[in-house]
């Protein structure tokens, strides 16, 4: 296996072979974009995050009204956390002008904010609709000292059928080992990598803690169904190729919201939504998936002006274009995937889905830089590790990925500043532009990462 490229986790709907088979030349991230200056704050507030009572949780909706029957739908949730947390839950309808942008989205968040108690004031804040309707430049507004989940559902019956589930949900006595990992082996290089840079070392780390299926010296070898019933009442994270558009592209909008986050399996085969949504599929549990579009996809992608910088480098034009295929054409919505709606409409299923909105590439969890001060995979660790003690949802989240990418920002951003300061008083400065194009990939590969069911479930 040659590490010296970086894989896409994406797979043609209608083929075995993934979209970019020999990977990316590393010199193709010398493209990215310089970062901007990020408001959101690297680590959470004061008092027990766990606890409600002090924390609190909060709804916000569009101000619209399917807005208003969604919240009406979540009913059954609001009073069973208005319950936990011994105060009225506050609900919050997002006008039309805090969607646009994620400065906007701050600005409002941060205004709503103002008006309330320091006691009142939310960290546990769910969504409610797709990005059809909460637009993910909202999500991406909110502080980095909150909370976020999404509730994103077809019909309004759904998120009232969801609510009742986990407001009366008592989490199932595990039996065996708290984490299942699993690394789909379909002799793609990137699945070998996932393999290799974040599924065993995960497996070393966590040890008795942890059953291991997919890997060729599998402490057992059970397949992802078996490993999907195994985790009833725990964490399952597996790693595989997401499906995007076939090569042809795709015949027609239905098609790709059936398909596209679909996860690509062995020998051709996938697991499709019809395929969680009954049965037990990690029941009460919480479900990582690391795959592009697995969670969903957006109305823009992060990666969008580095791809298409590449696609206008004759170096790279042929795998941007493959890429571009999957992504969303101009003024196309952006929409939540199939898969995750129906495992968490499952009665059976699990209670949170941790996913990809975006284009999922290696670095987030591949060393590469001799500079790292820790392993990449540590933020997976710490995630699954998080669920699986009880922390709930959302506050594993934040302290983990979401922080790992404030982190990485923050060390973009004072880079960039030190070259200006050099450049200020005359000094020579060292540019580096691999250091620096890895960093900025990574950043917006781990912040594609997104939390779908109630933030304030826990599992443990």
């Amino acid at each position: 296996m040659n590490d010296d490229t970086i894989d896409l986790f994406l797979a043609p709907a209608d083929e075995t072979a993934p979209v970019l088979p020999d990977g990316l030349d590393p010199a193709a991230a010398r493209l990215a974009d310089k970062p901007e200056r990020d408001e959101h704050k690297l680590f959470v507030g004061a008092g027990d995050p766990d606890d409600l009572p002090s924390q609190r949780w909060a709804v916000i909706a569009a101000d619209t009204p399917r807005g208003r029957t969604l919240v009406e739908q979540l009913q059954p949730l609001i009073e069973a956390r208005q319950d936990q947390q011994g105060a009225p839950v506050q609900v919050f309808h997002a006008p039309a002008e805090a969607l646009t942008r994620p400065a906007k989205a701050r600005k409002w968040l941060n205004g709503v904010v103002k008006l309330l108690k320091d006691k009142d004031d939310p960290r546990y804040l769910t969504l409610l609709g797709g990005p059809d309707e909460l637009p993910l430049t909202l999500e991406r507004g909110i502080p980095g000292d909150r909370f976020p989940g999404r509730l994103a559902f077809a019909e309004p019956e759904h998120y009232r059928a969801y609510a009742e589930r986990i407001a009366e949900i008592e989490v199932p006595k595990r039996e065996g080992p708290a984490i299942h990992l699993h690394a789909v082996q379909d002799g793609s290089r990137a699945a070998g990598k996932a393999a290799a840079h974040l599924v065993t070392p995960l497996r070393d780390a966590l040890k008795e803690r942890a059953a291991t299926t997919g890997l060729p010296k599998a402490l057992h070898e059970r397949g992802l169904l078996a490993a999907a019933r195994a985790a009833r009442g725990g964490v399952l994270l597996t790693t595989s190729h997401g499906a995007g558009a076939p090569r042809g592209g795709w015949a027609d909008r239905a098609s790709q919201l059936e398909l596209q986050g679909a996860l690509k399996l062995e020998m051709g085969s996938r697991i499709e939504a019809p395929a969680v949504a009954e049965g037990s599929w990690v029941e009460a549990g919480a479900w990582v998936a690391f795959a592009c579009f697995s969670a969903g996809t957006p109305s823009r992608s992060a990666l969008w002006h580095w791809i298409r910088r590449m696609n206008q480098e004759d170096n790279w034009q042929k795998p941007a274009e493959s890429v571009l295929r999957s992504l969303p054409v101009e003024d196309s919505p952006g929409f939540i995937a199939a898969l995750p709606q129906a495992a968490l409409l499952n009665p059976l299923g699990p209670q949170v889905f941790i996913g990809h909105i975006d284009l999922a590439f290696e670095l987030s969890f591949r060393d590469w830089a001799e500079e790292e001060q820790q392993p990449a995979h540590k933020p997976f660790y710490q995630l699954v590790d998080a669920l699986a003690e009880g922390h709930r949802a959302g506050n594993a989240m934040a302290t983990t990925l979401r922080k790992t990418v404030a982190e990485l920002n923050a060390a973009l951003v004072d880079d960039y500043n030190e070259e200006e300061d050099a450049r200020q008083y005359g000094e020579p400065f060292e540019v580096r532009r691999r250091w620096r194009g890895f960093t900025w990939v990574r950043r917006q590969d781990l912040g594609g990462f997104i939390l779908l069911g109630d933030p304030a479930a826990r599992v443990g």
